[in-house]
């Protein structure tokens, strides 16, 4: 908190408040209004309006602040943001915790990031394994960025875990799922192709690749593909980079490129689309993926429940 000089003062103590104000907070600083942070909350507005009164008060700053129509967070708001998500997430693991996890008649939510992709395959299989098992239990999914390999220690604590492949994160516990290998597919009609892919192809044919920030999960995943490909001489002429997995069959679609993708993804959309799935002539080692989460939820029978059923999950999919 800072002073009308820019010095830093002390907050106000945390027995001045309560914590339904942690998630006003959230709402607030998520929605930058009011009357929408109010619809979110499913509150009124001079109540909402009221318990801002009383942040700002505790932290000494504005928080929020008009600009023109809209209104935008200052410098401290930005700062908290991510904070106040992690505390609620924390909070609300602290009133929820049980020695016993019954899924039949718990009322938990579970977070976990992962790419498009993976939310697709695993966690739409999931989801309806969780439906089955657990009525009142819900997931939430988030898509993956660049912090998680940065922060990773920060960035579990604020969820329940993580889908990715090895190599993103280290040093935290996790527990394998599945292997994903590689195929290439290009389209049905491309008569450059004949009935197998030569190593010239893979040197001639435009490129459908996958990339993100540099230290984003996405391409550090694709990278271990194509590294692949420049490791036996081959130097992929790249025509479009998407950030998406579940986008690439579309670029090869109707088109003379070539892509690289998992082979669940091409036999899910091979026939419907009109490709051919071909084995790459360079071996390309297939993706080791896990569940990787936060030391603190060894002991914590609802997590382990959660990691029980993702291994039953996988075991019976093929990605």
């Amino acid at each position: 908190m800072r002073d009308e000089n820019g010095g830093m003062t002390e907050p106000a103590p945390l027995r001045n408040l309560n914590l339904n104000l942690l998630s006003h907070l959230d709402a607030l600083l998520t929605c930058r209004s009011v009357s929408r942070a109010a619809g979110r909350l499913g509150l009124s507005q001079p109540t909402v309006s009221s318990a801002l009164q009383r942040l700002r008060r505790h932290f000494g700053d504005d928080l929020l602040v008009r600009s023109g129509s809209a209104s935008e967070l200052t410098p401290l708001g930005i700062e908290l943001r991510p904070l106040v998500s992690v505390a609620l997430v924390s909070a609300e693991r602290v009133f929820t915790s049980t020695t016993v996890f019954d899924p039949a008649s718990a009322r938990r939510e579970f977070r976990l990031l992962a790419t498009d992709y993976w939310v697709a395959s695993v966690g739409s299989a999931l989801a309806a394994a969780v439906a089955e098992r657990g009525p009142a239990i819900r997931l939430r999914f988030a898509r993956l960025d660049g912090a998680v390999s940065e922060h990773a220690v920060d960035v579990l604590r604020g969820v329940d875990g993580v889908l990715s492949p090895h190599g993103v994160l280290r040093g935290v516990p996790h527990r394998d799922l599945l292997r994903a290998e590689w195929v290439c597919v290009v389209d049905g009609a491309n008569a450059r192709v004949g009935a197998e892919l030569s190593v010239a192809d893979l040197a001639e044919l435009p490129w459908v690749v996958v990339s993100g920030d540099a230290s984003s999960e996405t391409a550090r995943s694709e990278s271990l593909a194509l590294r692949q490909l420049r490791q036996a001489g081959i130097e992929p002429d790249v025509a479009v980079t998407l950030d998406s997995y579940l986008a690439v069959p579309w670029f090869v679609a109707g088109s003379g490129r070539i892509a690289v993708v998992h082979r669940g993804l091409a036999r899910r959309v091979a026939g419907e689309m009109g490709l051919r799935m071909l084995p790459c002539p360079v071996e390309l080692r297939p993706l080791r993926v896990a569940l990787w989460w936060h030391p603190q939820f060894a002991a914590d029978t609802g997590h382990r429940w959660l990691r029980d059923l993702l291994r039953d999950v996988a075991a019976d999919l093929s990605v």
